[in-house]
């Protein structure tokens, strides 16, 4: 979501309380995000309309509690840039 977009707080929220359930990603090697069930940045263009981030997230918390495909986070962080990637593989 663009973070100049008039809903942009309510998502970061919403965002960052679903980070708080996941478990982080602890393995030395990213996963390849184009192989996950579902995925969503923070900060990056999701490519998606506002409404369907917000789905996305509800999607995402579906599988807070789920043993088989549990909610990951993967932090990034670079010179530059950081950003908060919840997936589901």
């Amino acid at each position: 979501m663009d973070v100049n977009h008039e809903r942009f707080a309510e998502y970061e929220t919403a965002f960052n309380e679903l980070a708080e359930l996941a478990d982080e990603w602890e393995e030395n090697d990213p996963p390849q995000l184009n192989s996950a069930q579902l995925f969503i940045c923070l900060y990056g263009e999701n490519g998606l309309p506002v409404d369907e981030e917000f789905a996305m997230l509800e999607k995402l918390k579906a599988h807070g509690d789920n043993e088989i495909s549990p909610l990951r986070r993967l932090d990034m962080e670079a010179d530059y840039y950081q950003d908060i990637i919840l997936f589901v593989v």
